[in-house]
């Protein structure tokens, strides 16, 4: 299986790098993966649909303007990866870490960010709809300009998180949130009690 992945990487690659006239786009589909290893490679364009991956590690990769819809990710680990407009729909994610990630103008609806840790995330003009981040940790993320609806945010902790031109609608548990403390206009910080009031006026503003 791994053989016949790194294979498929390498058209890809090809693919990508003589503009479609050689190799072949990478597209997997209902694949399951257990232990693999991903790094230093631009993936630009991939297709990565229904597929579960479980104990595997990505680091130094672009995805950017690929497509990993109904995909899984299950204890496993990212670490400087461009997911720039990708549509991520239906994404679910377990136990994962996420670190110094880019997900900007990604979409990211009907997904499941479950006990897993986000860290120097940007976030910023992102559509996060019907998005369950329970048991999760965001720290120096920046949601800026996103669109965060139908949220649950069921102990989630958020620190040093920056929340600029954000636009709130139906976002639920606050109450049951850990949050250290956030960034809003004027680079203003708010902690702990003060910016979960903060998150709350939200919640009932634009329920």
């Amino acid at each position: 299986m791994k053989i016949e992945l790194n294979k498929a990487l390498s058209d890809h690659v090809a693919w990508y790098e003589s503009n479609e006239e050689k190799g072949k786009q990478l597209f997997l589909e209902n694949k399951q993966y257990d232990g693999i290893s991903i790094g230093n490679i631009d993936l630009v364009d991939v297709g990565v649909l229904g597929c579960k991956f479980k104990n595997s590690s990505f680091e130094k990769i672009d995805f950017s303007n690929g497509n990993f819809g109904h995909t899984q990710f299950i204890k496993s680990i990212f670490e400087n990866i461009d997911f720039i407009k990708v549509d991520m729909d239906y994404l679910r994610v377990v136990g994962t870490t996420f670190d110094k990630c880019n997900f900007f103008r990604t979409s990211l609806m009907y997904v499941d960010f479950i006990d897993s840790f986000f860290y120097e995330i940007n976030l910023s003009n992102v559509h996060l709809l019907n998005v369950n981040m329970t048991e999760s940790a965001f720290e120096n993320v920046d949601f800026s300009e996103s669109r965060l609806k139908n949220i649950d945010f069921s102990q989630v902790t958020l620190k040093n998180c920056c929340f600029k031109g954000t636009k709130f609608s139906n976002i639920m548990n606050v109450d049951k949130a850990k949050i250290e403390s956030i960034i809003i206009e004027n680079d203003m910080i708010l902690y702990d009690v003060e910016a979960k009031k903060w998150l709350e006026k939200q919640a009932m503003e634009h329920a």
